[in-house]
């Protein structure tokens, strides 16, 4: 994948401020569903942290550069 994809907003919120003028909406994006999918990932690795090491990284640079590539497999494999 060249271009990395974030996903989009995982949990976009929808913020109404009500004064005596009027509402005021806010739109506040959230985590990014790369970072989300990367969370989640990473909670299965840390489950099972033998099988992380990567590319000769220490374990903890390996568990994150894995969690972000599974995180990018679910993206790629999710706009499919």
């Amino acid at each position: 994948m060249s271009e990395k994809k974030d996903g989009g907003p995982a949990f976009p919120v929808r913020v109404i401020t009500s004064t005596a003028i009027g509402d005021h909406v806010s739109e506040l994006p959230g985590l990014s569903l790369r970072d989300y999918f990367a969370a989640k990932a990473l909670q299965g690795l840390l489950a099972c942290p033998n099988n992380t090491r990567v590319d000769g990284l220490s374990t903890r640079d390996s568990v994150s550069k894995v969690a972000y590539i599974l995180a990018d497999c679910m993206i790629e494999a999710r706009d499919a």
